[in-house]
């Protein structure tokens, strides 16, 4: 799955038991008419790509949607979900145009300088 949004938190990366690692963040939807606030995480070696990007800049998240239950000691179910983000690519928007070098023009002249 994918989605489109503008990145505007980015949470310290935490570690779980001995070796889980996790870092979250939010996004914000790109829909005009009713943004959504999401918050996202990468985890183990993914979180070096959430450590490269820029807050206040557009991209695409790729990720995968998790889902799963847990019975407490006194038999209560709760039921998780995580957005676990496996690749980000940055929207044209965040590329600035290249510039064009000047193009000057050049005159032959029949005059030889000797």
């Amino acid at each position: 799955m994918e989605i489109e949004g503008k990145l505007i938190e980015k949470f310290a990366a935490t570690t779980h038991g001995e070796s889980f690692k996790k870092q979250e963040f939010v996004i914000e939807t790109l829909d005009d008419n009713y943004p959504q606030t999401i918050k996202m995480q990468a985890t183990q070696d993914k979180i070096e790509k959430i450590d490269a990007l820029k807050v206040g800049m557009q991209y695409t998240f790729h990720f995968n949607l998790r889902g799963r239950k847990w019975e407490s000691p006194d038999n209560k179910i709760i039921y998780f979900n995580t957005i676990d983000v496996w690749r980000v690519e940055p929207m044209e928007q965040n590329i600035p145009a290249v510039q064009q070098p000047a193009q000057t023009e050049t005159r032959l002249s029949d005059d030889l300088p000797f």
